[in-house]
């Protein structure tokens, strides 16, 4: 068997989480410009896409770490794992939050803010009461509900059915997710529903999960299967990220054919094979998407603040330019000072955080 002692580092995850956040920023753009009556550029939403990407990610991450505590200790500790979690994740999302507070107070009423302080930001967002400048925060609430419940289930089941378990929660999922859409025949109904749908992924998470379940057998020989080869495959690669490609240009005019759960699966397929470096046909490990992925966080929870105020100024002093020089303004401007903005954030006041992390490392590095 390999060696599952040392904590893992997959070089091409920091370009993919770059991109990922590329997306969401670039969606955001197209969402907020609007008001500026600068046309868009044609694209479907790559937010969610984003999004989707961060979360699969996310799923495979986590499992593919708490197997490996679970094999070395023989058991997972519930302080660390969680530690861990607050380190990363509670400092910025609580700055973000409590200052949107008390800067946005008309935009964020105290129900708002109780919903956000216990990681219910998804619940906020549908009910309007999160200002847009922090809504990218609706997503981490995701999170943070999968894993109340997904180191328990890795703890306390035998390792041979903890597939099973994630399995029977995505066929779960997916059934309720049938049942609402098809339950009604009213068409503003059905709109919201989906509308809801869209902020509670966890079928992202649990597909992740099981990817990494995939992945985590494979790689330390648990055993063999048609499947191995097949996922790994040239040809396999090829058409995920031809159907990624196909995804992002007609998901605008085939929506019901092209729909999130499809997305899922394809983005699952594409990270397990960017995790296995050696058979991968892409690599993302280049200098400057290492950096961005590595601040990552602080961009996507951060990059509405710059962009808000490039299109204040594009505003006040574009109005009259021609829309080429006026997208070019924005989209360099904003992406530039998100950029740093997230850098300040990482090495000025998450890495503080950060550095006490490895007191509660489970793996040894």
């Amino acid at each position: 068997m390999a060696d599952t002692s040392t904590k893992p580092y997959f070089k091409n995850f920091d370009g993919l989480r770059a991109i990922a956040a590329t997306l969401v920023f670039i969606w955001h753009v197209e969402l907020h410009k609007h008001h500026l009556n600068t046309a868009n550029i044609f694209i479907p939403d790559t937010g969610f896409i984003g999004v989707t990407i961060f979360l699969v990610l996310s799923g495979f991450l986590i499992t593919y770490l708490l197997m490996q505590e679970k094999d070395i200790n023989e058991d997972i500790n519930y302080k660390k794992f969680y530690m861990r979690r607050v380190l990363r994740i509670w400092p910025l999302y609580f700055l973000i939050l409590l200052t949107a507070y008390f800067i946005y107070p008309a935009n964020m009423s105290p129900k708002g803010l109780l919903l956000g302080l216990f990681f219910l930001p998804n619940f906020a967002i549908l009910a309007g009461l999160l200002p847009a400048v922090i809504d990218p925060i609706w997503s981490i609430g995701v999170e943070e509900q999968f894993y109340l419940v997904q180191p328990h289930i890795i703890r306390l089941i035998k390792k041979e059915n903890i597939a099973w378990i994630f399995i029977l929660l995505l066929i779960i999922n997916y059934t309720l997710r049938y049942v609402l859409r098809n339950f009604y025949s009213d068409v503003h109904m059905l709109h919201n529903i989906e509308f809801a749908l869209s902020y509670f992924r966890f079928d992202c998470l649990i597909i992740g999960s099981l990817m990494a379940l995939f992945y985590y057998n494979e790689k330390y020989n648990y055993f063999n299967t048609w499947a191995t080869s097949f996922i790994f495959s040239k040809t396999m690669q090829v058409v995920s990220l031809c159907a990624f490609i196909a995804f992002i240009t007609f998901k605008n005019k085939y929506p019901h054919v092209f729909d999130n759960e499809m997305l899922t699966v394809i983005a699952a397929i594409i990270i397990v094979n960017l995790a296995q470096q050696e058979t991968s046909l892409i690599s993302l490990n280049n200098k400057f998407l290492n950096y961005l992925g590595r601040i990552s966080y602080g961009f996507y929870l951060l990059h509405k603040i710059p962009l808000f105020f490039i299109l204040f100024i594009a505003g006040k002093y574009l109005a009259d330019y021609n829309n080429v020089y006026v997208n070019i303004f924005i989209y360099v401007f904003s992406f530039g000072l998100s950029v740093l903005l997230a850098g300040l954030s990482f090495k000025y006041y998450e890495s503080y955080f950060l550095k006490f992390k490895n007191k509660y490392s489970a793996i040894k590095h």
